[in-house]
């Protein structure tokens, strides 16, 4: 739920600050879309999703279903976000720009899951880590954010974790400035910004942060597991995060991540398990079949 976390308190700031907006102007991969498009309901106003032609007709109906008009533009998301800035300077004043991922107001709304978390665990009690995947950054950054307001938590672990071909910020950490990928050519197609949110880079230098890449393959088998242990059905996005426990990469980096204060190993995992919107059955299936996981 983090992208309506994010993303509908935006919304809800913007109907305060703009007075005079008649309409919201979003570009999504899909989930922010999703979440922009039922927050406009909520609130009556206006939208519009821009999205790139590689989200599923699925997305675009379930959409479109909330009352958005939907746009497709773009090889990438990237592309369809330029196509939606444009569109806000034609309307000169009358449409607002709303960024799928890189706004302080949606990290603020992101960051009552550390709140929860807070909230939810024992007084004593804190995360081993706290996992989730990266992409354009919002999750991470909202997770930091939230990280911020509770001292005792600060030195709690962060794993980013992504998938080969969505990259972004594994290669900014590498590099030591963003970077800008050529091209999307991983099947986790939300979490695909050819570059990281500069914020998330920002904060990355601030936390015991650890980033991990694994291939899709793994994504998928993670998604695959985790239907079968739990019943519930999630995206490449949310595998990946999955992939940190279900394919041992934990007990391989476990000495290279230390213990928070007051922490054990007994001390819980938090595994962010975002994003549902963008798979079926069929796909999933048709996946395991490219990978030969049946």
């Amino acid at each position: 739920s983090f992208k309506i976390r994010g993303v509908g308190h935006l919304c809800m700031k913007l109907k305060q600050r703009e007075q005079q907006c008649q309409r919201v102007i979003c570009s999504s991969g899909g989930n922010a879309g999703l979440a922009c498009a039922y927050a406009c309901l909520k609130l009556h106003l206006k939208s519009i999703v821009v999205t790139p032609i590689t989200t599923s007709n699925r997305i675009r109906t379930l959409i479109s279903e909330y009352g958005s008009e939907v746009i497709t533009q773009g090889g990438v998301w990237n592309e369809a976000d330029e196509f939606a800035r444009r569109l806000v300077e034609k309307d000169e004043g009358s449409s607002v720009y709303l960024p799928p991922f890189d706004h302080e107001d949606i990290w603020i709304g992101v960051s009552s899951i550390i709140d929860e978390l807070v909230e939810q665990l024992p007084t004593d009690m804190k995360p081993y880590a706290i996992v989730q995947s990266v992409g354009g950054g919002g999750l991470l950054n909202g997770i930091l954010y939230g990280l911020k307001n509770y001292s005792e938590w600060s030195d709690v672990n962060v794993i980013a974790m992504e998938t080969e071909g969505a990259d972004c910020f594994s290669q900014a950490l590498k590099a030591k400035q963003l970077v800008t990928l050529p091209a999307i050519t991983s099947m986790a197609k939300s979490l695909g910004a050819l570059t990281v949110s500069s914020k998330s880079y920002e904060l990355s230098h601030l936390f015991n942060l650890h980033s991990y890449v694994l291939p899709d393959a793994q994504a998928v088998q993670a998604c695959k597991q985790f239907l079968d242990d739990h019943r519930m059905l999630v995206e490449l996005a949310s595998g990946v995060s999955l992939a940190f426990i279900y394919s041992n990469l934990f007990n391989e980096e476990k000495k290279q991540i230390k213990l928070p204060s007051n922490c054990t190993d007994e001390s819980p995992i938090i595994i962010i398990v975002c994003g549902g919107s963008g798979i079926t059955m069929e796909s999933l299936t048709q996946l395991c079949e490219q990978f030969n996981l049946n």
